[in-house]
């Protein structure tokens, strides 16, 4: 016997003492997990390192070209009077091509573009994941409340059970009415497995996009809701990401145009070295300027190339406007309808439901009303209830996206 109390307090105190040893998860707000999985996002890590490859291709291409040396030996290792060197002419040259047309400050500034062009999708790339942050955090914000308000409804449940329970055993009801309170329990408690079992798996997503532990609890905020117009939000389309990357690559092309225009300057190349002439004993200046005549190739092809280029990325910023103009109106009007529904909801259904709820509990103690009119009034509330959850949800969604849309926080 004392052995077996021995063990029965030896498992209680290593039960206990593991869960004092239980770290408490940490918190955090959905600005918080933002920012770690921008900062910890494989991809993004990759692109930042395409930055410092950018500003070295940069400096490479404001660099001149090498001068050229150049050594040239004539009339030498021949017969009779060409034999061994006496006749030889020996020339050492330094050449070097001077480019024209402003290529290089062109070349330079196509590069410079093409880094904002990395940065641009950089913030591009920002916004996509911060947008599906913003998602699963909405997301597990509003399963959570749906744990809390099943937990009400449990409460409930469990305090209806008390009372039916003490009613079948003073006669004024049966037992049918305790067994159907239980069935209805049990459906919620398999419904409170299901949302955990979901918020486990959202938790897995933010934390692999984010690089934190899985084992983490959310900061929620109160979230006040208005009416936002279309007119005051449509011009900040063009601070998209997207719209920004082609406008960077619009300013590109305007350059390329301009350095395939100048391709047609041809570049010079000047010499200027001296020559040993062994017969005379004698060394002379040689001076030299080659320039190539452009009467073949004119470069019209590329020139015409990028004409094309040009029109295909204005028409592409011509699209993706009117697009993302489309998804705002959209998106803003149905913000603003489940506001509306969310008001309505609140004001009308739901203070409506608990008044009549609290007329048929009072009813129903008094034998005026039956245990399914309980039941059925008890779900009509809850009902509405989890409408106030799944609005509340996609106001937030509609305003994340808003948000994804105009690349800023809505007030």
């Amino acid at each position: 016997m004392k052995k077996v109390l021995y063990f029965i307090f030896l498992g209680f105190f290593s039960v206990f003492f593991a869960f004092a040893q239980t770290p408490e998860a940490k918190k955090f707000t959905l600005d918080d997990l933002i920012e770690f999985s921008l900062k910890n996002n494989p991809t993004l890590k990759i692109l930042r390192k395409n930055i410092k490859q950018a500003d070295a291709i940069i400096l490479q291409s404001g660099l001149l070209p090498n001068p050229e040396l150049e050594i040239e030996i004539e009339n030498f290792a021949g017969k009779n009077e060409f034999g061994g060197l006496k006749s030889s002419e020996s020339t050492f040259s330094l050449s070097q091509e001077i480019i024209l047309g402003n290529k290089i400050q062109y070349q330079t500034e196509i590069e410079r573009l093409n880094k904002n062009t990395l940065l641009a999708e950089i913030e591009e790339n920002e916004n996509l994941i911060s947008f599906k942050i913003k998602k699963l955090f909405a997301n597990l914000v509003s399963l959570e409340k749906r744990i809390s308000l099943n937990e009400k409804i449990l409460l409930s449940l469990d305090t209806i059970l008390v009372k039916i329970d003490f009613m079948v055993k003073a006669g004024k009801t049966n037992y049918a009415e305790f067994t159907r309170a239980s069935i209805l329990k049990s459906k919620v408690e398999i419904e409170q497995a299901k949302i955990n079992n979901e918020i486990k798996r959202i938790k897995k997503q933010i934390s692999f996009i984010a690089g934190l532990n899985s084992n983490f609890g959310i900061v929620k905020k109160h979230n006040n809701y208005s009416d936002v117009k279309y007119s005051d939000l449509k011009h900040k389309v063009k601070n998209n990401p997207t719209i920004k990357k082609l406008t960077t690559i619009s300013k590109r092309i305007d350059i390329e145009q301009k350095l395939e225009q100048n391709q047609t300057i041809p570049n010079l190349t000047a010499k200027i070295g001296i020559k040993r002439l062994e017969e005379v004993k004698q060394n002379v200046f040689v001076l030299g300027v080659s320039l190539p005549l452009p009467i073949l190739n004119r470069n019209q092809g590329n020139i015409k190339s990028v004409l094309v280029e040009k029109e295909k990325n204005q028409a592409l910023i011509k699209f993706n406007i009117k697009q993302l103009k489309t998804e705002l109106f959209q998106t803003v009007s149905n913000y603003n309808y489940f506001i509306s529904e969310l008001s309505k909801t609140k004001n009308n259904l739901l203070s409506n439901s608990k008044k009549v709820y609290k007329k048929i509990l009072a009813g129903y103690l008094m034998g005026k009303f039956t245990f399914l009119d309980l039941i059925e009034t008890k779900n009509n509330l809850f009902e509405i209830e989890k409408t106030v959850i799944e609005l509340e949800l996609e106001i937030i969604q509609n305003r994340n996206e808003i948000e994804k849309i105009i690349a800023e926080k809505l007030n």
